[in-house]
């Protein structure tokens, strides 16, 4: 039984928009290339100390009510010291999103997040080096999908 319904494919009276995304998207991918070749050589350059074991960089910038869906770390291309990143907030939790990624090892790491985590102020999500310094070779993508809840 039943009756069948029909399934309309017009928008009179109502715009649906077209199929790409719309102007008012607000859901993200940031993103960031960290080429250690060339973070060496320009702190280097600026006479900034080198980066050693347990620094850490701010990579990601977040403007306050920020929710993150997920975020990662992908080496592109594999350094030559035996560094581990993590991916996460200095002064909170440095490892929520990644854990001892390899950066002498292609790969990449995203978090499985059991809710997605917020920021309520500006905030940073940072990368550490763990174990070892990372040198100045490799190339890490590091990314977040957040959605702006302002």
């Amino acid at each position: 039984g039943g009756t069948k319904m029909t399934a309309y494919t017009d928008s009179l009276g109502f715009n649906k928009g077209s199929i790409a995304y719309p102007d008012t998207a607000c859901v993200y991918k940031m993103e960031v290339i960290l080429d250690f070749e060339e973070i060496a050589a320009a702190r280097a350059a600026a006479g900034a100390t080198t980066l050693t074991t347990s620094d850490s960089l701010q990579v990601i910038q977040l403007p306050a009510n920020t929710m993150i869906l997920g975020a990662g770390l992908e080496v592109v291309t594999a350094g030559t010291v035996n560094c581990d990143l993590d991916f996460g907030f200095v002064g909170g939790t440095t490892d929520l999103f990644v854990t001892d990624l390899p950066l002498d090892t292609v790969g990449i790491e995203v978090a499985a997040l059991a809710a997605p985590h917020i920021v309520t102020a500006d905030d940073t999500i940072d990368v550490t080096f763990i174990a070892a310094a990372p040198g100045s070779a490799g190339v890490v993508r590091a990314f977040a999908i957040v959605a702006d809840l302002n």
